[in-house]
């Protein structure tokens, strides 16, 4: 086994601490991520309501955009995984230069479609106002396309070898930049006046260019200065396409809700967008537990050990069960000071405090359905993540929040009691597979082609 390539001993415990030890970067590096967005929100929440609602549309539509090259990245993760864990450094090498090859091919189309920005948001049914401060956060940000698709490949190969270390370092660099640049090239300072909503999405894709330079850095040992190999290429591909597939799917209704939430007023959009980045505080070191036990899935079934697959997905779902509880109890009692933060006008804060009493509520069912979803990717049975996250959103979030929208006149509480929904269903059905023994079964099958 190369030096430069980290995987638990065989005969370790993949218990929490395993788990953590993979983590603990990631929840650092996603920590620092959410705290950007929040002084993001904070900055453009200065220049007006009609911004900060223009982002919160703009976001998804970005995400849009970016979905195919994401779900690629993730297969850069769960290939270098199972390689590590079959002990094939030669191929960990190889496999840097295909994160990079990836994430700018897929990067390109949004580069391409930039230009037409202003005319996506207008579809989604956004006012003049919000869709004009909204098309010039989305022009930079898809503009940006090959930096931030970069930052995830490249980052995904650090966290598949287990170096989850320069992950963080590469999201800090990045995050440190943005949060440096963002208040001036979006306020201004010294007397020059600051570029709106696009400055500070300049600043973001400044930042995640920043931080693939560190990433490349760090892992310039590991990575072999080939040609993309076409057998791995085609890997990534089988195994990625599904995730980025469900990324696609999964954020076209995730645009589809914020849409509705447009229909229910500016107040309605704005609470949603505070409201995401304060759950996001439990949700985050949730997500981070869910990618590590990922990389010990993918690791274990490289090596052809499903009882140590199992083990990692007990410990994993358990250590995130109990962060975003907690996460959820601090939400439910103290809903005043985190929207404080962000000085919202009293319309804002009406809605917000519906929707902080439901993203609390959901908290732990969100933490069994996000581990329960990278597992079954690690595993490399990333069909059956598709087919559970798609058939969740289309045939539960969206119709209900749209009845519960447009019919009930709910406004943004009935969205996310529909998002609830479709949370619910998730956890349910990624557990039915994983008691089925499903996934152990995509497992041999993908270990049979390592």
């Amino acid at each position: 086994m190369s030096a430069v390539i980290a995987v638990p001993e065989a005969d370790s415990r993949l218990g929490w601490g395993a788990v953590l030890t993979l983590a603990w970067p990631i929840m650092v590096s996603m920590a620092s991520l959410n705290a950007l967005a929040l002084v993001d929100s904070v900055v453009v929440g200065q220049l007006g309501t009609a911004p900060l609602a223009g982002v919160g549309i703009a976001m998804p539509a970005t995400y849009l955009a970016l979905a195919v090259g994401v779900g690629l990245a993730d297969g850069v993760r769960v290939v270098t995984s199972q390689r590590v864990g079959a002990g094939d450094a030669a191929a960990v090498a190889r496999l840097g230069v295909i994160a990079v090859v990836v994430s700018v091919l897929a990067g390109l189309p949004g580069l391409l479609l930039s230009p037409w920005s202003g005319a996506l948001l207008q579809v989604f049914g956004a006012t003049a106002e919000v869709a004009d401060a909204g098309s010039a956060y989305l022009f930079w940000r898809v503009a940006g396309a090959p930096c931030a698709l970069a930052l995830l490949a490249v980052g995904a190969l650090a966290q598949g070898r287990g170096d989850t270390r320069a992950h963080m370092v590469g999201n800090l660099v990045a995050n440190l930049v943005n949060l440096v640049l963002t208040p001036l090239m979006a306020l201004g300072f010294a007397g020059w006046a600051g570029w709106g909503v696009a400055g500070a999405a300049i600043a973001t894709v400044i930042g995640q260019a920043a931080g693939v330079v560190v990433l490349l850095w760090r892992q310039r040992a590991v990575i072999a200065r080939v040609l993309p190999d076409r057998a791995l290429l085609a890997e990534v591909w089988r195994v990625g396409w599904p995730l980025g597939a469900h990324h696609l799917v999964e954020i076209a209704s995730w645009t589809v809700f914020v849409a509705l939430l447009a229909r229910a007023g500016q107040a309605d959009l704005a609470a949603h967008v505070l409201v995401v980045r304060i759950v996001m505080l439990s949700f985050l070191p949730g997500l981070a537990v869910a990618q590590a036990t990922s990389v010990l899935v993918g690791q274990a079934v490289g090596a052809r050990r499903s009882d140590r697959a199992l083990e990692a997905v007990r410990s994993g779902m358990g250590l995130a069960v109990t962060i975003m509880l907690v996460g959820g109890i601090v939400i439910a009692v103290a809903p005043g000071p985190l929207l404080g933060i962000f000085a919202p006008e009293p319309d804002v804060v009406v809605v917000a405090r519906q929707l902080l009493w439901v993203g609390a509520a959901f908290q732990v069912i969100d933490a069994i359905a996000t581990v329960a979803l990278c597992a079954l990717a690690g595993a490399g049975d990333t069909r059956a993540n598709f087919l559970i996250g798609v058939g969740a959103s289309w045939a539960v979030k969206v119709p209900l929040a749209a009845v519960l929208v447009i019919h009930l006149d709910l406004g943004a509480l009935g969205a996310w009691l529909g998002l609830t929904g479709e949370i619910a269903v998730v956890a349910a059905l990624g557990l039915w597979r994983m008691a089925s023994g499903g996934w152990l079964r995509a497992a041999e099958r993908t270990a049979a082609s390592v």
